[in-house]
């Protein structure tokens, strides 16, 4: 399975896009347009997105040019932060995400709690390992052996959104 990462934290992106692909990607006029850019905007939920998300906008053909460079299929997700600060993070990729609903469940749980981990990493500046420590912590706290089933129990108390 082989993804392609975008992400973005008070105005700073990092992203491993295919160097044929900058233009595009950096384009803050069709950024404003883009179904996906859209939803992170207005909400924290992680949205799982493909060709139809593209098509049911009438952006058919934006999605035709993006595919090939790795943005056909994905998961993306926003944290809207005080001051209006925001990291928005995303895994993308060409071919389709898993349909077994179990299996993308677990995917989007990975890519929200990685988010996270951005987001705090952006918001204290602190190091990989205390990240890490923190996220170890709250797994404990939360009775959970794994990351996704900790975000699937803290989603359901209603601790993240």
């Amino acid at each position: 399975m082989t993804f392609r990462l975008r992400g973005c934290a008070f105005g700073k992106s990092l992203h491993n896009s295919p160097a044929e692909y900058l233009e595009a990607f950096d384009d803050r006029g069709a950024a404003r347009v883009d179904p996906v850019m859209q939803h992170c905007k207005h909400s924290s939920t992680p949205i799982v997105y493909g060709q139809g998300t593209y098509v049911g906008a009438n952006l058919g053909a934006k999605w035709e040019h993006q595919a090939p460079f790795g943005f056909a299929y994905g998961i993306c997700s926003a944290f809207h932060l005080p001051k209006n600060q925001h990291v928005v993070f995303g895994l993308d990729r060409r071919s389709p995400l898993p349909e077994a609903r179990t299996e993308l469940t677990e995917l989007v749980a990975r890519v929200h709690l990685f988010g996270t981990f951005v987001q705090c990493a952006a918001l204290l500046s602190i190091a990989e390992a205390t990240a890490a420590k923190i996220i170890a912590n709250a797994i404990r706290k939360l009775g959970r052996v794994s990351k996704p089933q900790a975000v699937v129990k803290a989603l359901r108390l209603g601790l993240i959104s």
